[in-house]
């Protein structure tokens, strides 16, 4: 018996008429007919008395029709006490940088597709405020390029994000499919802050150096979507996270691969150690399950771990 039969049997008993019955329930006559016979195989009992212009409940009909509108009533008790109960909870608080944004749609998109859902509350934090607001309990969760160092909090990572040479279009490097760092010598850099984003203004630093040239620098930008401005106006070029290629391509701009070991960053999420909340646990599993990277890889390597964050950063 399921809730389908009560509630076309109730129709029925109260209309006391099949086609009345069938167009309330947004159903056709014969898929009301099955329903009460159906119940009534399983009763072993008749409920109705029909005729070709006739329908009149039985004495077995009249009694559990009764206990029918309880058992409905009482649905929709649990049913009401199940939305208070999500609408109290408070939403997930997560916290991303700019970064990192481009990787929480796809989270998202699992995440919406799970029951119960989850109540989110998603913002733009600055990354040196994000371990105090999570340690505070500001924020739940926070996606971001690096662990913080505290014994309060437990970081995972999400995959390594590959590095783009971002080139003005016209650039004579742009018609190449993949560059060599030496060949980046002489060119004009544009530059995110050290004071903004120490770590990755010191992997781009750190490239050069590697390959042998210090970057002249033609332009710091305060952001990403900015040095890709600055790319496409032909101030110079940059090295960017793949990302970027996606959420900002102007015609003026292309994005080249560099040559094996092809740097990259990391992108990790971190969160309370001592939450155990339904709801992070969800978005943890929705981060796996929309990472790139293969699970076994979302353990956090040891040259990302905050004791060896001070002597490199990233790989």
């Amino acid at each position: 018996m399921e809730l389908r039969h009560l509630a076309g049997f109730l129709a029925v008993s109260e209309e006391l008429h099949f086609g009345r019955a069938a167009s309330r329930l947004c159903v056709s006559q014969p898929a009301v007919s099955r329903l009460i016979r159906q119940l009534e195989a399983e009763l072993g009992v008749p409920l109705l008395e029909r005729s070709t212009h006739h329908v009149k409940l039985t004495t077995a009909g009249l009694a559990f029709m009764d206990e029918a509108k309880a058992v409905l009533a009482q649905v929709e008790v649990a049913a009401r006490a199940a939305r208070e109960a999500q609408e109290e909870c408070p939403p997930l608080r997560i916290g991303f940088t700019e970064c990192t944004e481009e990787f929480l749609p796809g989270a998202l998109r699992v995440l919406r597709g799970q029951l119960p859902p989850t109540r989110l509350d998603v913002r733009q934090v600055d990354r040196d405020d994000q371990a105090q607001a999570l340690l505070e309990g500001k924020l739940d969760v926070a996606m971001r390029r690096i662990p913080i160092d505290d014994a309060a909090l437990q970081t995972e990572l999400v995959f390594w994000e590959p590095m783009l040479v971002a080139l003005p279009a016209r650039h004579l490097l742009a018609e190449r499919e993949r560059l060599a760092m030496a060949e980046l010598a002489g060119c004009r850099f544009v530059l995110l802050p050290r004071s903004v984003y120490p770590h990755a203004h010191d992997r781009l630093m750190a490239l050069c150096q590697g390959a042998g040239f210090v970057p002249e620098v033609a332009q710091e930008a305060p952001s990403l979507t900015s040095v890709a401005v600055f790319v496409a106006a032909g101030t110079g070029i940059s090295i960017v996270p793949a990302s970027i290629s996606g959420r900002f391509n102007p015609g003026d701009v292309v994005y080249r691969p560099l040559h094996d070991p092809t740097p990259t960053l990391p992108v990790v999420v971190t969160w309370r150690r001592a939450d155990s909340s339904s709801a992070l646990e969800r978005f943890l599993h929705a981060v796996r399950k929309s990472s790139p990277a293969a699970p076994e890889q979302h353990q956090v390597p040891p040259s990302l771990r905050p004791a060896a964050m001070a002597a490199e950063t990233f790989r």
